[in-house]
């Protein structure tokens, strides 16, 4: 079998959710990290270490990852193809919504 590309990832796969939850439990559970891929919005507990970020999380293709300012320098060496890092979500997501008047799509590609 020939393939153009392929990538192997060790570690936990957090695939297409609405909604993914990370705290140390699960990271301590998983010596292989966890990755985290095509999900709407992560949401990282506050008592996440940003070492603990870098070394055990890989974020890709995922819309909204939710966590604190203390995280989000750690959240953005990990990350690929993220839409927004959001360190106040009560904040950000009033203001967006008050701003915006038109059509969203979340998708990797759109043909009109």
């Amino acid at each position: 079998m020939d393939y153009k590309m392929m990538i192997v990832r060790s570690g936990l796969q957090i695939a297409n959710r609405l909604k993914a939850f990370v705290g140390p439990d699960l990271l301590d559970e998983r010596p292989f990290g966890i990755t985290i891929q095509d999900c709407v919005q992560v949401v990282l507990e506050d008592d996440l270490t940003a070492g603990q970020i870098q070394e055990k999380i890989k974020f890709k293709d995922c819309m909204e990852i939710i966590c604190s300012e203390a995280q989000k320098q750690a959240v953005q060496m990990v990350s690929e193809n993220i839409a927004r890092i959001n360190t106040d979500p009560e904040k950000g997501s009033k203001e967006e919504e008050d701003a915006f008047d038109g059509v969203r799509i979340n998708a990797e590609s759109y043909i009109l």
